[in-house]
């Protein structure tokens, strides 16, 4: 498919987008934080540190317990996808969110969410196991596939070609501010796991950790939002890239 690029894929828009979305709507981005990503990891973390005291011999009852944890963390990792979409959505049209619309959109989209991520996530594992590369440039062209669901409401497989269809020609400028993100919140992941060696592990696993990790899953969350809006614009032209999926 053709296109003319209405503007350029700016990384300065990408940003500001990222970072704007943090502030009319930050009440319900902090409480989303908390609930669903914050306080998992925290859960998680403090019953890992008690199954320590399993006995060896137990093995299958550690991994029956580990692997059910897991299990509930990426559900509510769903969830807070889904939220911070929506928050993120609201506050690039100029609109307040509470959090019970958060809720109610989560619970509306919840399932077909987790559809398009298990598809995702095994197509992404098989090809992986064929190329790294090719692993690389199929998660840059579903890199809009989530928004497209949770914003145009559209079907999980029809999120991926719509995806695809949007970031085409643009998956080595998505490639690239994607690993820009991630340096710039790996430096301070570092620094913290150096300034927090003397903190006893339970402090450091159960609370500072969490933090952080919660700070970095919300803002790579808006990024992906923010690169969903970014191509709108460029792509169709759009100031308000989804104002017209409400009309």
């Amino acid at each position: 498919m053709n296109f003319e690029p209405r503007a350029r894929f700016e990384l300065s828009r990408v940003f500001s987008r990222t970072f704007g979305a943090l502030g009319p709507n930050f009440g319900a981005i902090f409480l989303l934080a908390v609930a669903f990503s914050y306080l998992p990891q925290a859960v998680s973390e403090g019953l890992v540190i008690n199954f320590q005291v399993i006995s060896p011999d137990d093995v299958l009852r550690q991994f029956l317990a580990t692997s059910e944890l897991l299990l509930i963390y990426a559900a509510f990792g769903l969830g807070l996808g889904i939220g911070l979409t929506f928050v993120a959505d609201r506050t690039a049209r100029g609109l307040s969110v509470s959090i019970q619309d958060c809720l109610g959109q989560i619970s509306r989209q919840f399932f077909a969410f987790l559809l398009l991520e298990t598809i995702m996530t095994l197509c992404l594992v098989f090809s992986a196991f064929l190329l790294v590369v090719p692993a690389i440039m199929l998660s840059m062209a579903w890199a809009a596939a989530a928004p497209v669901l949770v914003l145009e409401g559209k079907r999980p497989t029809d999120s991926l070609i719509r995806s695809a269809d949007l970031t085409r020609g643009y998956r080595w400028p998505i490639f690239g501010v994607t690993l820009l993100f991630g340096l710039i919140t790996a430096v301070p992941s570092f620094v913290l796991s150096l300034t927090t060696r003397n903190v006893t592990p339970f402090i450091n696993l159960v609370v500072i950790m969490p933090m952080f990790n919660s700070v970095a899953q919300v803002l790579n969350l808006l990024l992906a939002v923010a690169i969903y809006h970014e191509l709108r614009f460029v792509k169709e032209g759009s100031s308000s890239p989804v104002a017209d999926v409400f009309a």
